[in-house]
């Protein structure tokens, strides 16, 4: 863009921002070509505070990447991880000291997304909340989320064999085959389904005057 600026490109208000973000699809095409070969990336970008306005509520600052709005949402959609990372901050307050924020000088990585900061993980809902900041302990995060989801999707098949709705199982797996991180959720909802039958399969028993009981399920 020598001799110009981005918004400056072609002439019009935005018009840089969109030459930007064509830009960067090209740079995250040859990216996933290097994801391909079994190569990590990690894409590191500062933070500033900016202020949302919030359409249910009051408005309010959160943490954002300091990246053009259009650009930030391309990559959060195209990475699997969106970490917001930081030092632990905690709150001191002496008898005679005004409220002051101090560090642990512990860096942890937060994966949820929240009303303070942006930020993503692509597994189960069981995936943790925050974890130490570094690699190893991120590979051990997806690794271990990764077995969580492997044995309960086995669940899910053996609790669907005893139910024994074809039509329930063909639409389970489909789900799962296009919603892969919603499989802690999936494994609720058969488990709900196969207890109800098995409630309804409960035989009634003959009380002393004749009447008959639900039998108890332990």
């Amino acid at each position: 863009f020598s001799g110009s600026s981005l918004e400056d490109f072609n002439g019009g208000f935005g018009r840089g921002q969109n030459h930007a973000v064509m830009k960067w699809r090209e740079v995250l095409a040859q990216l996933d070509r290097i994801w391909l070969q079994g190569k990590a990336i990690a894409l590191i970008a500062h933070s500033i505070v900016k202020k949302f306005d919030d359409p249910t509520g009051p408005a309010y600052e959160r943490f954002e990447p300091s990246l053009q709005p259009k650009l930030a949402g391309l990559v959060r959609q195209w990475v699997d991880y969106v970490l917001f990372c930081r030092e632990e901050v905690v709150i001191s307050k002496a008898k005679t000291e005004k409220t002051k924020g101090v560090t642990t000088n512990i860096r942890y990585a937060y994966t949820r997304r929240c009303p303070a900061y942006d930020a993503k993980a692509r597994g189960t809902s069981l995936f943790p909340e925050r974890i130490l900041l570094g690699w190893q302990p991120l590979m051990d995060a997806i690794a271990a989320d990764e077995a969580r989801s492997t044995e309960m999707r086995g669940e899910i098949d053996a609790m669907l064999a005893e139910v024994g709705d074809l039509a329930l199982t063909k639409k389970v797996t489909e789900w799962l085959r296009s919603n892969p991180t919603n499989v802690v959720e999936t494994h609720n909802r058969v488990k709900e389904i196969l207890e109800t039958k098995r409630s309804a399969e409960v035989p009634a028993v003959e009380t002393k005057t004749g009447g008959a009981a639900a039998a108890v399920v332990s």
